[in-house]
């Protein structure tokens, strides 16, 4: 299943087939490749269709859902960094840990860096301030969006601290299994058009900044 998500520079891990009777157990020769993709157990969650394709190895390999939601993870960074990749954050809403019944919740949110202080953004009163990200995200107005773009913006990142949280408590399979997708990804390439187009987007704001100017 694949749908459109907005969310940028965030991922979301869902570890789908955690609960289904005999996910994650190898059935060689059962999965089928195409506009849809179809596996023994499990089920897999996420955009573009390749880290859906990664999920799915996954589990036909053996691994758990945890292997799988780490694998699509990484896979989906690769192909598509505008709206997941290694310097957003991880939330996996929920893993049911079947060894002893209990249910956890693993954020790993990125952290202000340690310069960072309250006074750091100019907030402008809400009221008669034109439609914003901050506006609809976050029901504030900030001088330059200087919270959302730019080197203030920046976070320090948990996505890889996050995945290798995942696969370590509760992953299945060895760790260069769960990265070899998304190797073989950049080995062979991949089209660039909805990370240009993102790019292509954002033009007025990386030219607003001498770093980033094309």
């Amino acid at each position: 299943m694949r749908g459109r998500s907005r969310i940028s520079r965030r991922v979301f891990l869902a570890g789908c087939g955690a609960a289904l009777p005999g996910a994650g157990r190898a059935a060689a020769g059962k999965m089928i490749e195409g506009a849809e993709i179809v596996v023994s157990s499990g089920a897999i969650a996420t955009e573009p269709q390749d880290a859906v394709r990664a999920g799915a190895r996954i589990l036909e390999a053996g691994g758990n859902a945890m292997d799988a939601a780490a694998a699509a993870c990484l896979a989906s960074g690769t192909i598509q960094p505008e709206t997941s990749d290694v310097g957003g954050y991880v939330l996996c809403a929920v893993v049911l840990e079947g060894s002893s019944g209990r249910t956890f919740s693993l954020d790993a949110n990125s952290v202000a860096p340690a310069k960072a202080s309250e006074r750091m953004f100019e907030v402008l009163p809400l009221q008669g301030a034109a439609a914003g990200i901050n506006a609809h995200e976050y029901q504030c107005v900030v001088r330059g969006d200087a919270n959302v773009y730019g080197p203030l913006a920046a976070g320090v990142p948990a996505v890889m601290a996050g995945v290798g949280t995942l696969h370590e408590r509760w992953g299945r399979l060895k760790w260069p299994e769960v990265v070899a997708p998304a190797l073989r990804l950049l080995a062979d390439g991949f089209p660039y058009r909805t990370t240009a187009r993102a790019i292509a987007q954002q033009e007025s704001v990386i030219r607003r900044f001498e770093p980033t100017r094309l």
